[in-house]
């Protein structure tokens, strides 16, 4: 599981290797809260096992569309 949330000084999520996040089974509220402006291309690319993306970027206001 990834559990950044609430980092309010998170800015940026460094690019993902390839397989890196292979194993990584919940998301949920990953990056919830925080200051993340921009989202990586194929950032959870493979990620077969994933079963619960809810809210990953929940209050994300920053973030670009």
């Amino acid at each position: 599981m990834i559990s950044l949330g609430n980092f309010k000084n998170l800015t940026k999520i460094a690019t993902q290797n390839e397989r890196s996040f292979e194993n990584l089974t919940e998301v949920k509220m990953a990056f919830a809260n925080t200051s993340i402006e921009e989202i990586p291309d194929k950032l959870f690319y493979g990620c077969n096992k994933i079963k619960n993306f809810n809210s990953i970027f929940a209050n994300c206001d920053k973030i670009k569309k």
